[in-house]
């Protein structure tokens, strides 16, 4: 017997899978052509329209990919990438925690000071009383997978996934990579910024430990609000205990 979820999804059409080596450049292509243009914050600091920055989140993007604890929802029949999690471990007692290794392009370095002021100062070892967390870092569908319901499977996989983690049930083939093997996280996080995400966190219980309208944000001269969908008001940080 396993306790594995069911990585099988929409009516038989799509498989979830770990992103692999094999699955890097399709992954960070995904990731260029639907989170960079659409994201809230990268529309508000004009990330799309940045080549540097562009360039800074790709390697980003790869550089936690090597983690092995990402998840993608895969076409059966044609092999083709519909949706990402990226995910990211974190431990109060390592270095890991700090996402970009320079910051150069002044969107990114916004965005950076966004997702410090937003999560670092919840303080979720502290709030939770934990040492470890598994964040979910990016979460984003193709344009011809969207309204499925792909990003809300690929967080209950993620969250089924960090439980076996926690629990030590995971085969070794489902291992994270060995940099960051020894951690074991004790809760799930993510900074949501859409109302869409937010509602996934809704879905599965998470807990809102900070949340900060787009008003209080701003980049050359204007507010992250002047520049996106007004529906969307605040960005959340959110975590679910396991």
């Amino acid at each position: 017997m396993t306790d594995k979820p069911s990585n099988i999804i929409s009516n038989g059409e799509l498989e979830i899978v770990t992103i692999t080596e094999a699955l890097y450049d399709e992954a960070v292509k995904l990731f260029t052509d639907n989170f960079i243009p659409h994201e809230n914050a990268s529309i508000a600091t004009k990330t799309p329209s940045s080549p540097q920055a562009i360039e800074e989140l790709q390697s980003l993007c790869r550089k936690i990919l090597t983690e092995n604890i990402s998840f993608a929802a895969r076409n059966i029949a044609n092999g083709e990438l519909a949706a990402i999690a990226v995910n990211h471990l974190m431990s109060s007692k390592s270095e890991n925690c700090t996402l970009f290794d320079s910051v150069r392009s002044p969107a990114i370095e916004c965005i950076n000071d966004f997702l410090e002021r937003i999560d670092t100062n919840a303080d979720i070892y502290k709030t939770l009383q934990i040492d470890c967390v598994l964040e979910i870092v990016f979460l984003t569908t193709s344009y011809k997978y969207v309204q499925r319901g792909l990003a809300s499977s690929l967080t209950e996989y993620t969250i089924e996934y960090a439980r076996r983690l926690q629990k030590g049930t995971l085969p070794p083939e489902d291992l994270p990579a060995e940099e960051v093997r020894v951690l074991k996280p004790s809760a799930v996080c993510s900074v949501f910024t859409s109302i869409h995400t937010q509602r996934i966190g809704r879905k599965f219980n998470f807990e809102i430990l900070n949340q900060i309208p787009y008003t209080e944000f701003t980049f050359e001269g204007k507010t992250f609000t002047e520049r996106i969908d007004p529906k969307h008001k605040f960005a959340t940080f959110e975590a679910l205990r396991l």
